[in-house]
């Protein structure tokens, strides 16, 4: 879900105008780190403070430095312009605090911004978890804090980083935190309760996750998808949505392996629909005699209707071939060494 609407917004403006279906994915994205993360650093091996945040970071590194890196590689070898610029913020993860300064926007890998945010996220917050993990309902006040201080610098900007408020990592904090309470709750209630079996509430959270997705208001995204997000990572878990297709969907095995490689099509498809576009669709799409297909003349100003599925595809080949014999191999190794 999250990859698709992030594909929505990227290779289809058209239907992409109408709702916030990128910002919508990446709170997705950040909801189901929190969550997995958390979950994670709430296992108990046995290992002392110092060994286990090296080993996470570690693991980390594995799974994504290489494919990111390589991306950055790339660019540097064809030549990107400004690069020179950008490239010390792409290099240390601090991209989502000069996006804002450049208005980079525009550019093709300004998504990365999220990757910052991730990777901050990754440093920061498994030293609260681990040290606090021995005792949960301090690391819930804890979290609820930080909660309150993301939201609070959302609603009323009370640190004044008003520049920085889409990208920033304490504002991002919101949705990254509550998928952590999302995993500290599972930790200490395992089975599902009778709220989340209810198909009265599945019903009604899915209703506000429409709408919310409809609304053009970040911060009203930020403030309320979160939550409703987490509810959906929750129910997905527990597998256990009322609407039986839902299930049949998310356990669908091309489904979990798009899941799986989702990462790879984030990292990619920026460099695919801005390369592939300005050397082969758009050059191809320009030269159709559009004015002599009659009814269908109108197309020309729709290409998006082609390059949603053409450049997903694509991006779904390339994540593919990226898993397989990058990253699948690199992944390996993490057993070796940690």
């Amino acid at each position: 879900m999250a990859i698709f609407m992030v594909l929505i917004e990227h290779y289809a403006w058209y239907i992409g105008r109408f709702f916030s279906a990128g910002f919508y994915g990446v709170n997705l994205f950040f909801v189901i780190s929190g969550f997995l993360i958390t979950s994670i650093l709430l296992r108990k091996n046995g290992a002392d403070f110092k060994t286990s945040y090296i080993n996470f970071l570690g693991r980390r590194a594995f799974r994504i430095f290489p494919i990111y890196y390589l991306v950055i590689l790339i660019f540097i070898l064809i030549g990107v312009p400004d690069l020179g610029r950008d490239l010390p913020y792409l290099l240390t993860y601090t991209f989502n605090y000069h996006i804002e300064n450049i208005g980079a926007w525009d550019k093709f890998y300004g998504l990365y911004w999220s990757l910052s945010v991730e990777e901050q996220f990754y440093v920061a917050f498994p030293v609260i978890v681990i040290a606090l993990k021995g005792n949960i309902k301090i690391l819930t006040a804890t979290c609820l804090l930080i909660l309150l201080v993301a939201y609070s610098q959302i609603l009323f900007n009370v640190f004044s980083l008003a520049k920085y408020d889409n990208v920033g990592l304490l504002t991002n904090m919101g949705p990254l935190t509550i998928g952590a309470l999302g995993a500290i709750y599972l930790s200490t209630n395992p089975r599902m309760n009778l709220f989340f079996k209810s198909a009265i509430v599945e019903f009604i959270f899915i209703f506000f996750i429409i709408t919310t997705i409809m609304t053009k208001s970040h911060g009203f995204m930020l403030l309320f998808s979160s939550v409703l997000n987490l509810f959906l990572v929750l129910k997905a878990y527990y597998f256990s949505f009322s609407i039986t297709y839902l299930n049949r969907i998310l356990s669908n095995k091309i489904i979990v392996f798009i899941g799986r490689i989702s990462y790879g099509i984030y990292v990619y498809h920026g460099i695919i629909s801005y390369y592939f576009g300005l050397y082969i669709f758009d050059p191809v799409w320009h030269k159709i005699p559009f004015e002599q297909l009659g009814i269908l003349t109108k197309i020309e100003f729709h290409s998006w209707l082609i390059k949603l599925p053409l450049y997903s595809f694509i991006s779904i080949l390339i994540a593919y071939i990226s898993f397989k014999y990058i990253e699948s191999p690199i992944l390996k190794l993490k057993y070796k060494y940690l």
